[in-house]
C-alpha cells in the first residue's frame, strides 16, 4: 500500500542550510533532515443475530371440513410463513494498525523526535475531519543515516461505508534551517478497511410433522425446506381413508416447526382441518363400533 508523503510547509523544501544567527540570537549546532512513510489497515469484525417467527394456515382458508368416505382421498394444503427479523448487532470490534517509519537523512542525531498520529474521516468530498489523535512512543533519537519503524494499534469504531485516512506528524527540534525550534513533516495514507461479518441464525430449517388421523394414510409433499430469508413454504397432504369408521369427524393437524441454524431453539405453529368420514350405510361400520 503506497504511502503519500506530505511536507508540512513549502519552506521546508527551499531552506537548505542552518539558520543564520543574528544579533542577540543564540547559535545552534547544525541540524538534520527527516523523511517518513507509513502504513494503515483497519479490521472490522461484526457479529449479527437474526430472529425468526413462524405462522401456519390452510392454503384454502375456508377449507374447514373435508368429506372423505372410506376408499376415497382428498388433498389439503398448508402454508408455513417464516419471517426473518433483524439483524441485531451483538458485537462490533474495529482496530486500526500499522507503522510509521522515519529516516534520518542527515549527518547529526535527531533531537526531540516525537510522532503524533491521527485518524481522519472524509465528511464531504475532499474534506477530512480528525476523529482520533494519539502519540506513538519513541524510545530514543535516530542516529545519522538511520531508519526506524514505530508500530501502533488503536481500537476505534469505524463505519464500513465511510472513507478514512491516517496521518502521522513527525516533529524534531533540530531540523536543518530551523534549529532550536520544532519543525514537523506529515505523511498520509489511505486506510484499507477489511470488513467481515459473522452471523447467528441467518438460516433456518422448516419441517411439517403432520398428524395423520386413525384409519387414514397421509402422503406429504414439500415438507422440509431451508430458508435464508423470509419465505412462505407450502406443502400438500393427500389424505386417504383406508379404514376409518363412518359417521365421525376427525382432525388432521400439522405442527409446523422452524429451527434456527445456530441456536437450535424450535419455533412451532399449528393448523388443522376437520375430516368427516361420510354418512354410514346400513352395512357400514359406525364410529366407535366394530
Amino acid at each position: 500500500m503506497a504511502a503519500l508523503l506530505i511536507i508540512a510547509s513549502s519552506a521546508l523544501l527551499t531552506c537548505e542550510g542552518a539558520a543564520q544567527a543574528g544579533p542577540g540570537k543564540p547559535e545552534y549546532p547544525p541540524g538534520t533532515r527527516i523523511t517518513a512513510s507509513k502504513t494503515a489497515v483497519a479490521n472490522v469484525l461484526r457479529q449479527e443475530k437474526y430472529t425468526w417467527t413462524l405462522t401456519e394456515s390452510l392454503l384454502v382458508p375456508n377449507q374447514v371440513t373435508l368429506v372423505i368416505p372410506e376408499g376415497q382421498s382428498a388433498a389439503v394444503g398448508f402454508n408455513l410463513v417464516a419471517t426473518r427479523l433483524g439483524p441485531e448487532i451483538l458485537d462490533s470490534e474495529s482496530t486500526v494498525s500499522g507503522e510509521v517509519c522515519v529516516n534520518n537523512t542527515g549527518r547529526v542525531r535527531t533531537e526531540g523526535l516525537r510522532i503524533r498520529d491521527q485518524i481522519e474521516q472524509e465528511v464531504s468530498p475532499g474534506v477530512w475531519q480528525a476523529i482520533a489523535n494519539f502519540s506513538i512512543p519513541v524510545s530514543s533519537e535516530l542516529r545519522p543515516f538511520s531508519r526506524r519503524c514505530y508500530p501502533y494499534q488503536l481500537d476505534l469504531s469505524l463505519d464500513p461505508q465511510a472513507q478514512y485516512r491516517n496521518k502521522a506528524i513527525i516533529t524534531i527540534d533540530n531540523y536543518a534551517g530551523y534549529e532550536g525550534r520544532p519543525r514537523s513533516i506529515a505523511v498520509v495514507t489511505t486506510i484499507d478497511v477489511n470488513f467481515s461479518i459473522s452471523t447467528v441464525d441467518a438460516t433456518a430449517s422448516v419441517s411439517d410433522p403432520f398428524s395423520c388421523p386413525p384409519g387414514f394414510s397421509c402422503e406429504l409433499s414439500g415438507t422440509v425446506s431451508t430458508v435464508n430469508n423470509s419465505a412462505t413454504v407450502p406443502f400438500t397432504v393427500i389424505l386417504s381413508n383406508i379404514s376409518a369408521p363412518c359417521g365421525q369427524t376427525v382432525t388432521a393437524s400439522d405442527t409446523g416447526t422452524l429451527v434456527p441454524s445456530d441456536t437450535q431453539v424450535p419455533i412451532t405453529a399449528y393448523a388443522a382441518v376437520n375430516v368427516y368420514t361420510g354418512t354410514c350405510r346400513p352395512d357400514s361400520r359406525r364410529g366407535g363400533s366394530q
